[in-house]
């Protein structure tokens, strides 16, 4: 067991789909809402997508830009622990 695996017993590795899913999230959202949209709905990880669907929304137009952050919202319980959920809807938020 590696030094960080010690420290952070808790936290789950990421899957790649989540974190090339949060990239592509962010990449496309300046340009392409729907587009931005599926790629952050793609994340398996709770932690990943919620920072993606906020990064979404803080390109969306604000009627869109709500419900994406609603949606946001709704996930962030599903996130591994009770850290995770509280400190994961500071992305939301802060847009």
């Amino acid at each position: 067991m590696s030094s960080r695996q010690q420290r952070y017993q808790h936290t789950p590795t990421p899957s790649r789909a989540s974190l090339v899913g949060r990239q592509r999230a962010g990449q496309l959202a300046p340009t392409d809402t729907a587009k931005a949209l599926q790629a952050a709905r793609a994340c398996p990880d709770a932690w990943y997508r919620v920072q993606a669907l906020a990064s979404v929304a803080e390109h969306a137009e604000p009627g869109p830009a709500l419900s994406i952050l609603e949606e946001a919202a709704r996930e962030a319980p599903s996130c591994h622990d009770a850290y995770g959920t509280v400190a994961v809807m500071a992305w939301p938020l802060g847009v």
